[in-house]
């Protein structure tokens, strides 16, 4: 038998916020960027095309975050 590991993205990964429908607070879904830091739950995210009055980089779940 063998075990799947998940995958985590990690730092220099291109990565896109999986759509959440129900809870976005922070309008994070569908957007790419770069992991530049990765920590035990979440990773630290810098923006491609940051939207206008919102930060340049942000923490995310891995939960939420897709390999590109």
């Amino acid at each position: 038998m063998t075990h799947h590991i998940k995958q985590f993205p990690q730092v220099g990964d291109l990565i896109k916020v999986l759509e959440d429908k129900i809870y976005d607070p922070y309008g994070l879904s569908n957007q790419m960027g770069i992991v530049i830091k990765d920590g035990r739950q979440t990773a630290k995210v810098r923006w491609l095309n940051p939207k206008a009055h919102k930060p340049l980089e942000s923490w995310v779940h891995y939960n939420r975050l897709r390999l590109l």
